[in-house]
């Protein structure tokens, strides 16, 4: 069965190999709260005018068990900056670039020192979990915010950039005789709008979601 694997990168110690892919559940999301109906209980429901929601659909039930939920590393804080700065700035609790101040724990794998870092003349700071994914060539990996997540996250707070990876053959392995490609898994996070909101994650929480998509199907839609 095509599955995504996944490792820890070399240069993390035991101690920093925190971040977790976990399959992900109906209990993550908000949806799992709500009746679910199927079959012939489904069409009852529906012309009784009992309450239906997403989770009903049978389909829906599927995919909100599809894929990895990503956890963080350790704790993170991300800030916008008061004012722009075209200079690094280091101290003991933060460290700041551009439009970006983070801070949390430190990681020494990550060019701000912190589980957070900056991505140079953007809006967006990437978190470095340490993970790396291995996807095999015959699909597409996503990465995306967690659809309808019920965590303590404010997610509202916490956009996560959503995207595509194909498997490039400079990064690829062959395992049990198929190709697979290594990707390192870094969350993506677009910094608040406001200087006085503030990015709190902490360790061991879900900060984000992949799965795999086939790059041929014989799917049609109707």
């Amino acid at each position: 069965m095509t599955n995504i694997l996944w490792t820890y990168d070399d240069r993390l110690d035991q101690a920093s190999r925190n971040a977790q892919l976990r399959p992900i559940t109906v209990e993550d999301l908000q949806i799992s709260r709500a009746p679910r109906w199927k079959g012939e209980a489904l069409r009852r429901a529906v012309t009784e005018h009992r309450l239906i929601t997403e989770i009903s659909c049978p389909a829906v039930q599927a995919l909100s068990t599809y894929g990895y939920i990503v956890t963080s590393p350790g704790d993170i804080l991300i800030q916008r900056s008061e004012s722009y700065s075209r200079w690094r700035q280091f101290n003991e609790h933060s460290a700041s670039f551009c439009d970006a101040t983070v801070g949390g724990d430190q990681c020494d794998l990550t060019e701000s020192g912190f589980y957070a870092s900056w991505l140079t003349s953007t809006n967006y700071v990437k978190i470095f979990t340490g993970i790396q994914v291995l996807f095999p060539t015959s699909h597409m990996l996503y990465q995306g915010p967690i659809p309808s997540f019920q965590g303590s996250l404010p997610f509202t707070w916490l956009p996560i950039a959503s995207g595509i990876e194909f498997g490039t053959g400079g990064r690829n392995e062959v395992i049990d005789g198929e190709i697979y490609c290594r990707s390192q898994l870094n969350v993506i996070v677009h910094l608040p709008t406001e200087q006085a909101d503030t990015i709190r994650i902490k360790k061991g929480e879900p900060i984000g979601w992949i799965h795999l998509v086939p790059k041929k199907t014989r799917a049609k839609l109707i």
